[in-house]
C-alpha cells in the first residue's frame, strides 16, 4: 500500500512542479517523497522508475496522440528511423532511469540523517 501511495504521491508532486520548476523538477519531487515514505533502496528506487515512467511516457504519448505523430516522426528520422511507440518508451525509459536514481538520493539522504 505504501509503494502505490509513494507512486501516486511521486506523480502528483512531479506534474505540479514541472508547472513552475525545469524537467529536473521530477528528481526533486522523488528525492521528497522517497525520503519521507521509503525505508529500502529497491523500494525507493522502483518507486522513482516507475511513478516517472508512467508520468512522462504518458505525457510523451498524450502529446503524440494530439499532434497526430508529427513531432514524433519527425524525430525518430533524426535518430535512424527509430519508430514513434520506441520514442516514447524511450523518453519514459529515460525519465525513470532520473526518477530511480533521486530516490536512491532520497533515501540516502534520510539515512544519512
Amino acid at each position: 500500500m505504501k509503494i502505490i501511495i509513494s507512486i501516486v504521491a511521486i506523480m502528483i508532486l512531479g506534474y505540479l512542479l514541472q508547472f513552475v520548476m525545469p524537467w529536473w523538477s521530477i528528481a526533486l519531487a522523488t528525492m521528497v517523497v522517497t525520503y519521507i515514505l521509503n525505508k529500502n533502496y529497491w523500494v525507493s528506487f522502483i518507486v522513482g522508475f516507475f511513478a516517472v515512467l508512467l508520468l512522462w511516457g504518458g505525457f510523451a504519448l498524450l502529446r503524440d496522440l494530439a499532434n497526430e505523430s508529427l513531432l514524433s516522426a519527425q524525430v525518430g528520422d533524426l535518430l535512424q528511423g527509430l519508430p514513434t511507440i520506441a520514442l516514447i518508451a524511450l523518453t519514459g525509459i529515460i525519465g525513470g532511469l532520473v526518477g530511480g536514481l533521486s530516490g536512491l538520493v532520497g533515501h540516502s539522504a534520510r539515512e544519512l540523517i
